[in-house]
This record gives structure tokens, sequence and C-alpha cells, in this order.
């Protein structure tokens, strides 16, 4: 009986493989622990996923594709501009207002605190050695004082990703295709199908959950705007926009976008009119949400199992914290297209060597 002789290439193929892998995974890492390149970097992927599609409809319209990006680039550059101002001219009557009134719904919130505190000590003795009161005050002036410390390297930070964020989403909206071409021909040819058919995939699902929780961020900042505006709450754009954005973070991002609202109106007496509107704002927000935005937008494109989602977000959260919450779902995703991939490559070539055996 002949034993079968292996393939000459197939070791040589093997190490061309793996040194791409490195190659990309050393990439990915360089950037990740550099925090200035980090976030300027994963905020431009994000945009060039999200403005691609734009472009390939101009490219398929007989633009090319340096003319194709400068117009989609141009053209959401205006619609920044123009939703900036209006947001920043609405934002800082919203903004200085309160400001003013800061410092009186700051005594107010600790008045409030302390006679809930005292009502509940009468209520139960056995807490009376403990004082959340005083826990939320230290805890308010660390903070204050953190961004004391810290507001001179954040807004280094902010301007930094103001200036390299255009660049880089330029640049891949550009030249992203040229990169992955020369990328794919480091690839041996047995495993260019199968590598560029993976890679396509998980492009294909990331961009796609990031349009779809875009979509969802604005349609529910917009509809929490909306609603306390109608119900006459002040600070309604701030709170709007506070709401969209915490939408990103899976589960719990509802409810952190409408504790500062809810608090507000609950804290100061002059307010207390608008606390149950506001909670019935936020709680139509959130139905909505979750029976109409995210079945329909996100929960389609994304088509991982509910336990697996949960899964996912616990583990993120369990090893990097928010930052891990916000990137579970996509990082679920990648593994779900890789495990179903190497699944149908394995079980594929046994159905083909039974089938001709």
């Amino acid at each position: 009986m002949k034993t079968p002789r292996l393939d000459p290439g197939l070791r040589r193929d093997i190490f061309k493989l793996a040194f791409v892998l490195l190659a990309g995974a050393g990439t990915l890492a360089l950037f990740f622990l550099t925090p200035a390149l980090s976030t300027p970097t994963l905020l431009s992927v994000m945009l060039t996923m999200f403005l691609s599609p734009l472009v390939a409809v101009l490219e398929r319209r007989g633009y090319t594709r340096s003319i194709a990006t400068l117009v989609v680039f141009s053209g959401m550059a205006v619609v920044c501009t123009l939703t900036i101002a209006f947001a920043l001219k609405a934002g800082n009557l919203e903004w200085d207002s309160f400001q003013v009134k800061a410092d009186t719904y700051y005594a107010n919130a600790i008045e409030r605190c302390r006679m809930m505190e005292e009502s509940l000590k009468q209520k139960f003795p056995a807490i009376s050695s403990v004082s959340p009161t005083d826990s939320l005050i230290a805890w308010s002036r660390s903070t204050g004082q953190w961004f004391v410390n810290n507001g001179t390297g954040v807004m280094g930070d902010l301007m930094v990703c103001v200036f390299l964020v255009p660049l880089l989403t330029y640049f891949l909206l550009n030249d992203g295709r040229k990169i992955r071409r020369s990328f794919f021909q480091l690839v041996p040819n047995r495993f260019f199908e199968s590598f560029f058919l993976i890679s396509h995939q998980i492009t294909v699902a990331l961009s796609d959950y990031l349009r779809a929780k875009l979509i969802e961020a604005f349609l529910v900042g917009l509809i929490t705007t909306v609603g306390l505006a109608i119900a006459g709450a002040p600070y309604a754009l701030m709170l709007g926009f506070f709401a969209g954005v915490t939408n990103v973070i899976p589960y719990i991002g509802p409810v952190i976008g409408a504790v500062p609202g809810i608090a507000l109106f609950f804290m100061d007496p002059q307010l207390n009119e608008f606390l149950w509107p506001a909670v019935a704002v936020y709680a139509f927000a959130n139905i909505i949400d979750t029976v109409v935005i995210f079945p329909i937008i996100v929960a389609k494109l994304v088509n991982l199992h509910p336990l697996i989602l949960l899964a996912a977000v616990a583990v993120g959260q369990r090893y990097y914290g928010l930052i891990g919450m916000l990137i579970s779902i996509p990082v679920a995703a990648i593994f779900k297209v890789v495990a179903m991939e190497v699944y149908a490559a394995i079980y594929t070539e046994r159905k083909v060597r039974r089938s001709t055996s």
C-alpha cells in the first residue's frame, strides 16, 4: 500500500499564509496598542464603511474612484458642517442656560438626596452608618477634579481626531481597494478563494452592522429630542443627543441615556412637572427601538442568536469594559463568519470525498 505523498508546495504555502496572518495581526495590534492611532483609525474605518456604498453607486454611474470619493467626501463635509453649526447654535443656548443653573441643580440634587437618605434611615435604622449622599458628593468632586487635571489632554486628543479622521477616511475611501488588492497578492493561490470570501463577508457584516447602529442611534436620539420638545422639557436637544449616542452601547445604552434627564427632572423641584413626561418619552423611544428599529435594521443584519449576543456583550464587558461592550457584537459576527466558512470547508470536503469514493 502506497502512502500518499504530500504536496511539496503545501508547506511553503502554509508558511506564506501564516506570514500574511501575522502581518495583519501585527498591524492591527500596532493600532490598537497605540491610543493616539487606535481611536482615529477606528473612527475612520467606521466612516469608510458607512460611506463606501455611496462611492460604489457613483462608480457604477461612470465616475472614477477619485472623483466619486471627492464628491461623497465633499457632500458629507458640507452636511456635517451645516449640522454641527445648527447643533452648536441650538446647543449653546441650552448649555449656557444649564451653566447658569448648574449650581442650583447640584444643590437641589444634594438636598433631595439627603432628605431621601434621612427618610430611609428613619425607616431602616440598620443602614444608619451608610452615607450615600456623602459618597455621591465625593464622587462628583473627584470626577470634576479629573476633568480639571486631564482636560488639556482630552482636548488635545480631540483635536488630533478632528485632524486625522478626515484625512484617514479620505485615504481609505480612495486607496482602500488598492491596499486590499496588494494585501491579497501575498496570499497563496490555493487559499486565495477562501481567504477572499471570508474577508469579504467580514467586511460586509461589519459595514452593515455599523450603518445599522448609526441609523438606530440617530432615530432614537431624534425620537427622544422631539418627544421632550413636545413635552416642553428643557435641554431637549442635549438630552436627546446623549440618548442617541449612548444607544450604541448594547442593552444598557438606553438606561444610561435616560439617567441624566430623569435625574435632573426628579432632583430639581422646579422641573418635577417634566418627570413623568420624560419617563414616558424615554420608555416610548426604547419600545420603538426594541420592537421596530432593532429587529428590522440591526438584528436581521447581524443574524445572531440573542443568547450569543448576551454572552458576547458579557465577555466583552468583563475583559475590556465599555469598549469591549461596543465591539463585542461585531467581533461575534466575525467569529460566526469564520466558523461557518471553516465548517463548510471541512464538511463540504468530506462530502465530496464520500461521493467520489
